[in-house]
């Protein structure tokens, strides 16, 4: 029995700082998570209260339209800090969520709201209508006026649309996420966007899960290892049943794999 342990005292110090090993950095990782609930709470809360966007960029295209700038992912929060936020934050999603008749907040997957500005300098054209009234009007691709001085009454109907664009630009470093923006313009030039209050809700992955693949690898000296598995996930737990053909002995062999996903880089 000594002989034994003897010879395997190694072994058993192997397995005690893996288990050590998982345990420090299971530890480490519920805290670390932890840490970043409690900073998507706070940043949930900020964003809802005031979700304005910044622009970072006003351009004009050939066409003379102003297009606005910003970047798509500042105001992204993830769907729990949104049902755990403080009510009185939740002002302008509550209104939404009144207006559109939702059950609840966890409905809303995005907003987005533009504050525009439409500024123009017409010339009024003299004109006797229908019934002998003079009026005076003014028409373009968009703006319709008819102004009455008779009775000083102007009626205004104005045709445009506002346009979002959300894309990516990928960095010139290697590995680097490619960053999303999205570009918002009318297509009246005379429209400038002079706000943007924007949020997205970034959804919670399924709690449970099944995966099935078919996987070939290569273990060397060189030597192919066909196998099929099935997993099961657990929020951040895999559990993966494999079995593989081995090539030396010509049977079907069982392997039984748990894996923890720490981080998405």
């Amino acid at each position: 029995m000594n002989l034994n342990f003897k010879s395997n005292w190694k072994n058993y110090l192997l397995l005690g700082l893996v288990i050590l090993c998982a345990i420090f950095a299971f530890t480490a990782n519920y805290y670390y998570r932890q840490h970043i609930s409690s900073n998507a709470l706070a940043k949930a809360e900020k964003v809802l209260d005031n979700p304005s966007t910044s622009i970072i960029k006003q351009t004009v295209n050939q066409a003379g339209q102003h297009i606005a700038e910003t970047k798509a992912d500042d105001n992204d929060i993830p769907a729990a800090a949104v049902i755990t936020a403080d009510a009185g934050r939740k002002r302008l999603i509550d209104t939404v969520r009144e207006a559109l008749n939702l059950k609840n907040v966890q409905q809303i997957e995005e907003l987005t709201q533009e504050v525009f500005r439409l500024k123009a300098l017409v010339k009024l054209h003299a004109a006797t209508d229908s019934q002998g009234k003079r009026t005076l009007n003014y028409s373009d691709k968009w703006l319709h006026l008819a102004y009455n001085p008779i009775d000083s009454t102007a009626l205004l109907g104005y045709d445009a649309s506002l346009t979002s664009v959300r894309f990516y630009k990928k960095s010139w470093i290697p590995l680097i996420k490619p960053l999303d923006y999205i570009d918002f313009y009318g297509d009246d030039p005379r429209i400038t966007i002079n706000g943007v209050r924007h949020f997205k809700v970034i959804p919670a992955p399924p709690l449970f899960g099944l995966s099935a693949d078919v996987k070939t690898s290569v273990v060397f000296p060189l030597r192919i290892v066909p196998s099929l598995g099935l997993g099961l996930r657990i929020n951040k737990w895999t559990l993966e049943g494999r079995e593989y053909f081995d090539s030396r002995t010509n049977k079907a062999r069982p392997l039984v794999s748990a894996s923890y996903k720490f981080m998405d880089l």
